[in-house]
């Protein structure tokens, strides 16, 4: 095996040597230590890579100018693979990384080569294409240098991959028709014939030839891994068309590139970009090149993430993507001065020179100076390279660069998959690579955005779902007398809960509207509990405000939940019309709302009451059943107690000693606290209630914690005192215990409507 290709040790240092660890830049000292003819070894291995490549982007680049401007693509592949990439590798001087003109790059540029021709007319001279050409390569360097430098370049890899792969299947397939009026050794493009002509000038053998360059390409790997595919497809292909010569004719097998005096051609390119600048050239002209400078940007920084990973996996060294953006930004500004292709990440020759750990830092510029020398030295060589070879090494390169994650779709429709997915990732596929293979590519860009912003919205509006439950599988944590308790049970059925799953806006808030309208007759209130949605839009808040006002005239009243005013985030969708028409109709959590709307159904069931009125001993429900000189006896041995709103009545840990009974007010039982996980309420407790019974009769520690969370009157009964009773009053502790049995009875089915509602 080629030593370019070996892992080659590390040498042992000579002694009171420098390792390349023990100083900063240590990869760069590994290089310049290493074999000279290792680093010779390796940059002529992935020079001669880049050849082909080089070759094959520049014959392609000018595709729409005609066979004659063959010399004028090919060597202004050859300035920006080597004047551009060596600028590259010197600003990124990243280990294994090479920078290089790309056919697929290169078919948008051909693009927009096609678009000036067609723009032009007849008048249009070839140095103002050339010199548009030029500009648009240095906008794009702009373009990638500004997005190395802000730090958005990883941000591509985030670009809906439906759109990516259309682009790129459209790029492939335009490479592929580009290349059929060469493969048939026809000097031109197709569409340059009339039929009658393609007929006649047609040519079989130069198509064969063509074909088995494109079959060595795909067979060479399967064969041997030792030998560069585009590299001996390019030397067969070129071998048998000079061995057919003699015998069939050069005319038979179609023609060659030309000879090529790279300096000259080279100075007329250079010639050609600066004669024409004036500021309202420049004006006109960026206007009219920027959206293929944006997509060649583009393109050029996916190729960067991409081919960034690939290396770093190799090397085992962190990828910095933007500073290899800024190298390329600088480069391609370099390469559109003189006249050059733009250039990107070379994945196949990047490849190669990260494998060649011991040099693969100094490798690509290495490789862009052998590639120089070698052009000038040989560039006489490229006259007798076939037009139908390198039509055979770009068709396989298309076909190559047709995305398989599409071709897999396509296989799957024709296999009868009918999932809905696969037909809309289908159709932006087919969409984007159709505009761009019959349109422009500032159009397949638009076509590209708007529908992958319709997939997306279809996607959050499938993912989007509406869960209505009865409200008699909820009890909020408040705890009710027992009267109360029990008629709330058959009540709550006319409670509806909507919880809506997913995003809410302008695509699904209007299901949301559908579902409030199909509410049943008997639904009084409906809970709608926004604490499990991820957005919600302008349209999205006022479809809600809309469908609850909607309710309100059919007698519903509607209830938010999951949202604070008092939050800076929540409080901006009021901003966006999302507003309460009364504030005890927008609640935080779905227990404060569930209470409120529980409150409400008492309200309504017992008009003359308050439900938070105040009770007296004898209306608790520990005094049920009591005589009057057993409920004085009881009285005598309470403390009564009055509270301020936020005082801990205990806290977790402390004895548990006593239970309370709430005269007035209320009391928040908690558990959890703001800096591990938040508060949590466990129960709301209001007048005639009792809490704090477990404790005192296990004797062991509090639990929870116990807030009022308004000015509360409570009445405490110690475990002391309830002994007392039961060894001086027998029948009035039977009863009291009996009380206190049906209120933890109560209580248990309680908690098991809460887990259930929970589920």
């Amino acid at each position: 095996m080629n030593s370019a290709y070996r892992n080659v040790p590390p040498q042992k240092a000579a002694p009171g040597a420098v390792s390349a660890h023990d100083k900063k830049g240590g990869d760069a000292t590994v290089a310049l230590a290493a074999n000279p003819l290792e680093i010779l070894t390796g940059g002529s291995a992935v020079a001669i890579i880049g050849l082909s490549l080089t070759l094959g982007a520049g014959a392609l680049s000018v595709t729409p100018l005609g066979a004659g401007a063959f010399a004028f693509g090919v060597v202004a592949s050859f300035v920006a693979a080597t004047v551009g990439g060596l600028c590259v590798a010197l600003i990124a001087r990243t280990p294994g990384e090479v920078s290089g003109p790309l056919s697929s790059i290169a078919v948008t540029y051909a693009a927009l080569c096609g678009d000036l021709v067609a723009r032009g007319g007849p008048e249009l001279q070839m140095g103002e294409v050339f010199a548009a050409l030029s500009l648009a390569v240095v906008l794009m360097g702009v373009l990638q240098l500004l997005a190395g430098v802000l730090r958005i370049g990883e941000a591509m890899k985030f670009l809906p991959y439906p759109l990516n792969a259309g682009f790129v299947t459209g790029i492939g397939l335009l490479i592929v028709w580009s290349q059929v009026g060469p493969l048939s050794g026809l000097e031109g493009r197709l569409a340059s014939y009339h039929w009658g002509d393609l007929i006649e000038k047609f040519k079989p053998l130069a198509l064969l030839i063509g074909i088995l360059t494109a079959a060595t390409v795909w067979l060479i790997p399967i064969v041997t891994k030792r030998v560069q595919p585009l590299l001996a497809a390019l030397a067969l292909g070129t071998v048998i068309y000079h061995l057919a010569a003699p015998f069939t004719g050069q005319e038979a097998l179609g023609p060659t590139l030309g000879a090529i005096e790279p300096f000259v051609v080279a100075q007329a390119n250079f010639s050609a970009v600066w004669s024409l600048i004036t500021p309202a050239w420049l004006l006109a002209t960026s206007v009219r090149v920027f959206p293929y400078a944006l997509f060649l940007a583009l393109q050029a920084i996916m190729s960067a993430v991409s081919t960034s990973a690939v290396v770093a996996d190799i090397t085992g060294k962190r990828a910095n993507v933007n500073r290899t953006l800024i190298a390329q930004g600088v480069g391609n500004i370099v390469s559109g001065g003189i006249g050059g292709l733009p250039i990107a990440s070379s994945s196949a020759q990047s490849v190669v020179a990260a494998r060649m750990s011991n040099v693969n830092r100094i490798v690509p510029s290495v490789s862009a100076v052998i590639l120089l020398v070698g052009v000038t030295a040989f560039g006489g060589f490229l006259d007798y390279v076939p037009l139908a070879v390198l039509a055979g090494l770009l068709v396989s390169a298309g076909i190559g660069i047709i995305d398989r994650w599409a071709c897999t779709l396509v296989k799957r429709a024709i296999q009868g998959e009918t999932r809905a997915d696969i037909r809309w990732n289908l159709c932006i596929v087919a969409a984007v690579a159709g505009v761009f293979f019959f349109g422009s590519v500032p159009l397949a860009l638009l076509v590209g955005a708007v529908l992958a912003m319709i997939l997306l919205t279809i996607s959050l509006s499938s993912a989007t779902t509406f869960v209505t439950e009865d409200g008699s599988n909820f009890s909020s944590t408040r705890v009710w007398p027992p009267a109360p308790t029990l008629w709330l049970a058959e009540a709550r059925s006319s409670v509806c809960v909507l919880r809506p799953r997913g995003g809410l806006f302008f695509g699904t808030a209007d299901q949301l509207a559908d579902t409030l309208d199909r509410l049943g007759h008997n639904i009084r209130y409906c809970i709608v509990d926004f604490s499990l949605l991820t957005t919600v839009d302008a349209t999205g808040c006022r479809i809600i405000m809309s469908s609850v006002r909607r309710l309100s005239t059919r007698g519903v009243t509607g209830v938010l939940v999951g949202l604070s005013q008092a939050d800076y985030r929540d409080g901006a969708f009021v901003d966006l019309g999302l507003y309460s028409p009364a504030q005890q109709l927008w609640h935080e959590d779905f227990d404060h709302a569930l209470e409120w709307v529980e409150g409400e159904l008492l309200r309504e069931r017992c008009s003359d009451t308050s439900v938070n009125e105040a009770v007296s001993v004898s209306e608790a429900a520990l005094a049920k059943g009591l005589s009057e000189a057993e409920l004085q006896t009881l009285q005598a041995e309470l403390r009564y107690g009055d509270s301020e709103a936020g005082v801990t009545l205990f806290k977790t840990g402390d004895p548990g000693a006593s239970l309370y009974i709430i005269a007035s007010g209320e009391v928040e039982i908690r558990t959890g606290n703001k800096i591990m996980g938040g508060i949590r309420r466990l129960a709301a407790i209001g007048p005639g209630c009792i809490f704090g019974e477990v404790a005192m009769f296990t004797g062991g520690l509090r639990t929870a914690d116990a807030v009022f969370t308004k000015p509360t009157r409570f009445f405490e009964l110690s475990s002391e005192s309830l002994t007392t009773i039961g060894r001086l009053f027998p029948a009035l502790h039977g009863k009291l215990m009996a009380n206190l049995n049906m209120h933890l009875a109560t209580r248990l089915v309680i908690a098991t409507e809460i887990v259930r509602g929970q589920r």
